[in-house]
């Protein structure tokens, strides 16, 4: 008799905890898949933040490279490429210097390098944006950055278009008309030009190692591998990555 009387008021008190406990269950896993999202955004900021740094600061130093050094004997280039953690080796050499002015008199800014494949392809183009054209194959081509065409006054730059340049290389000063095969932007705050590996050799540089000068003169006298007024020499270079 009792437990019949009883049996309503307990399926009364069931349905009321169910329906408050289903409130509470609600709450909890909006709880948890907020916190699980915040978690999850504060993670994906800071990772993102520390990519950018990275990317930033290899687009201002210009190279993915983690070592370089400056005229190697030909043992140290085989030592380097020996070792099991050198991920990729790339060679580049300082051809030269733009030795004109601006419209205020002022020395333009604008070196002019020679890159190998490796250097260019895996330690150089994810520091830069925007690239358009090829890097050179011909004796007379060349590629500018954009800092390099705006210091040349070229705010149009085409394809295959006559670029004119005054410069400097270990021949002493030149003149020259250059076919330019493309553009890029750079972040490293200088004009940047390239020439082929075909001006290299016509122009007399030597990938000997054996056989590369460096000869900077500090008080503006031309001589043997140096440019007159300038600090640059016939320098070669590697850098390399780490696995």
């Amino acid at each position: 008799m009792h437990a019949n009387r009883n049996k309503k008021a307990v399926k009364r008190v069931e349905k009321g905890m169910m329906k408050a406990n289903r409130i509470r269950n609600l709450f909890a896993v909006f709880a948890i898949v907020l916190t699980t999202f915040m978690i999850t955004t504060v993670f994906s900021l800071g990772i993102n933040y520390m990519e950018n740094m990275k990317l930033m600061q290899v687009r201002t130093a210009g190279t993915t490279a983690n070592a370089s050094l400056a005229m190697p004997t030909e043992k140290q280039e085989q030592q380097i490429k020996n070792l099991e953690y050198v991920k990729t080796v790339g060679t580049q050499y300082m051809v030269g210097s733009v030795a004109e002015k601006n419209d205020e008199g002022r020395d333009l800014s604008i070196a002019l390098s020679y890159y190998d494949t490796t250097e260019w392809d895996k330690h150089y183009k994810e520091t830069i944006k925007d690239i358009e054209g090829k890097y050179p194959s011909n004796e007379n081509e060349i590629m500018l950055s954009k800092d390099a065409l705006s210091q040349l006054g070229m705010k149009e730059p085409k394809l295959n278009m006559e670029i004119p340049l005054s410069y400097y290389d270990k021949n002493g000063q030149q003149e020259k008309n250059f076919t330019l095969s493309g553009w890029f932007h750079s972040y490293t705050g200088t004009g940047m030009g390239f020439v082929s590996e075909a001006y290299c050799k016509n122009a007399g540089y030597t990938f000997d190692l054996n056989r590369i000068q460096i000869a900077p003169l500090s008080n503006g006298k031309q001589g043997k591998g140096c440019y007159k007024g300038n600090a640059f020499g016939t320098a070669l270079g590697y850098r390399w990555k780490l696995c």
